[in-house]
């Protein structure tokens, strides 16, 4: 009767996934375009990521209006920090997969090697991992960084000064897988 009930649960679990996914698509009207990679990797560049990598030849990206409504409604802001077993670098793995599972978009970078320093003394705080995400804003692609802990975004700009609350986010070393 166990193993019966057991197999009920994970067919039912199935299918409530499923559910879920399909209604969260419809929800934050997820709409995809592409991008061929060389557009990405121009793009990128344009906004002073040199050191970017791309796996994918495609990548498939949603308007702004609609990540912001998934970041808003999703659940990892709302999960617990724990030094070494879920810290900033397993926040940001996990909004890249979230997202690419859920929703089918992987226009979505991770940041390695994000130095952390106090903006306003510029003292060094800590190494860090942060994420890109590509999206449609006013008809153009737009890169923004997002601190997933908190689902802050900032327009990227060549040069510009990235201010989460009281840290700045250095990009200079970073490398930024997509």
């Amino acid at each position: 009767m166990k193993n019966i009930k057991r197999e009920m649960f994970k067919k039912l679990g199935e299918e409530l996934f499923q559910q879920s996914v399909r209604m969260k698509k419809l929800a934050h009207n997820v709409k995809l375009k592409t991008i061929p990679r060389a557009d990405l990797k121009f793009l990128s560049a344009e906004k002073g990521m040199y050191k970017t990598q791309f796996p994918d030849g495609r990548y498939w990206y949603p308007t702004k209006e609609a990540m912001k409504s998934i970041l808003i409604h999703d659940f990892l802001n709302k999960k617990k920090y724990i030094l070494h077993q879920f810290d900033c670098s397993s926040f940001a793995e996990a909004l890249k997969n979230h997202l690419k599972e859920i929703y089918g978009i992987n226009a979505v970078g991770v940041v390695k090697y994000t130095e952390q320093v106090y903006a306003n003394t510029g003292e060094h705080k800590a190494p860090h991992r942060c994420n890109v995400l590509l999206v449609e804003e006013k008809n153009k692609f737009e890169l923004y960084l997002c601190e997933p802990q908190s689902d802050q975004i900032i327009k990227m700009e060549k040069g510009k000064r990235y201010i989460f609350g009281k840290l700045e986010y250095k990009l200079e070393n970073s490398v930024i897988e997509f």
